[in-house]
């Protein structure tokens, strides 16, 4: 889809110091690791309604023309040679990968998790999502390797407590299907 564009970062002089492949309100955004300008005039889109391998390219283009800081090549702060777009993510690593939180937001998170509950609008839309999917593990299985380390983290650990109206279920399936297979054997 031609959605992309390619926008810059204006100095006060009018000179770009980035430049940057988005959609949506990408030029916008401020959680940047480089900050946008305070005066939305100096943000500039250079190109748009473009295919993203388009965007790529003239991103790629531009930063190869004014250079980068880092590089001592030219005025811009880019990090990088650009093309490194979305579509190219499966080799970057999470900026809080190997990162351990505090107990205290862990907690945090737990509070703010603990009264969630989805809409059923919420649901509704997720379901709508995943139908017709293909299962991601279907017709595989685990190596005894991952069995094993699988085995070893949940010894000991109990799943909480079962309401009385569930441990019934369970005993009923449970006979239902015992009943199940004495038939089978009976037959057979």
């Amino acid at each position: 889809m031609n959605i992309y564009y390619v926008y810059q970062y204006l100095r006060e002089d009018g000179t770009p110091y980035y430049i940057g492949k988005g959609s949506k309100n990408r030029a916008y955004s401020t959680c940047r690791t480089i900050p946008r300008p305070k005066d939305r005039s100096k943000i500039q889109i250079i190109a748009h309604h473009l295919f993203e391998s388009e965007a790529l390219l003239l991103e790629t283009k531009l930063i190869s023309i004014f250079g980068r800081i880092d590089l001592g090549t030219g005025i811009l702060h880019n990090k990088t040679n650009g093309g490194e777009g979305a579509c190219r993510v499966a080799n970057k690593v999470a900026w809080n990968k190997g990162k351990i939180q505090s107990a205290e937001h862990n907690l945090k998170i737990s509070d703010a998790l603990k009264n969630y509950k989805r809409t059923g609008q919420h649901q509704e839309n997720i379901n709508k999502s995943l139908k017709g999917r293909e299962p991601t593990f279907l017709g595989k299985s685990h190596s005894e390797e991952t069995k094993e380390k699988l085995r070893q983290f949940n010894l000991g650990k109990t799943r909480g407590p079962t309401s009385e109206s569930v441990k019934e279920k369970i005993r009923a399936s449970l006979a239902e299907t015992l009943a199940k297979k004495k038939a089978l054997l009976s037959q057979g």
